[in-house]
């Protein structure tokens, strides 16, 4: 059975970069997690089959230069919500 994943695919995401993380080719997918790859907004573009861990994975894609990852979900969140404007 599929964990729940906690985002859906179209939502947008930033990824949590840890120090020390390496960034590793798989086919036109990277997996793993580096500084420069992974500074921007990202759009969740699949849900994937969780890890042997039970924790989802997502396939996202960079809105700066449309390169796709393969992330688990500990490595995202949410990007911050514009302020709201009294009226």
């Amino acid at each position: 059975m599929m964990a729940e994943h906690r985002y859906t695919i179209g939502d947008l995401v930033r990824v949590r970069v840890r120090a020390g993380m390496q960034s590793v080719d798989v086919g036109r997918f990277s997996a793993g997690i580096n500084d420069n790859q992974f500074s921007g907004i990202h759009e969740i573009m699949g849900l994937l089959p969780e890890l042997l861990n039970g924790e989802p994975q997502y396939q996202i894609r960079s809105c700066t230069d449309q390169a796709d990852h393969i992330v688990p979900e500990s490595q995202l969140i949410a990007p911050p919500s514009p302020p709201k404007l009294d009226r």
